[in-house]
């Protein structure tokens, strides 16, 4: 499974869960994104995350900390093994 899939996993759990309820969409996918990746042998700083999808370092990190408790119910399980979830940064 790739950084997509498992991406795509964590957004529609934090979707279905409503932890991020009124961030924008690609909030969610970027916070998505950095988490997964962070969790992968190819991680990507907040930095490249914002980039990519067009917005602020500061909004990841902001939704990060509302997001971050949730981390045990939004990784998926099968991505679990790449690096533990206690390796993800503490916001």
């Amino acid at each position: 499974m790739d950084v997509i899939q498992a991406s795509r996993y964590v957004t529609e759990q934090i979707t279905r869960l409503q932890i991020a309820t009124g961030r924008q969409p690609q909030t969610i996918a970027g916070v998505a994104l950095f988490m997964v990746s962070q969790l992968s042998t190819d991680k990507k700083n907040c930095y490249e995350i914002a980039d990519a999808v067009n917005i602020t370092e500061q909004t990841i990190r902001h939704a990060y900390k509302d997001i971050y408790e949730f981390r045990n119910d939004i990784i998926p399980p099968w991505w679990k093994h790449k690096e533990p979830i206690e390796s993800l940064t503490k916001p």
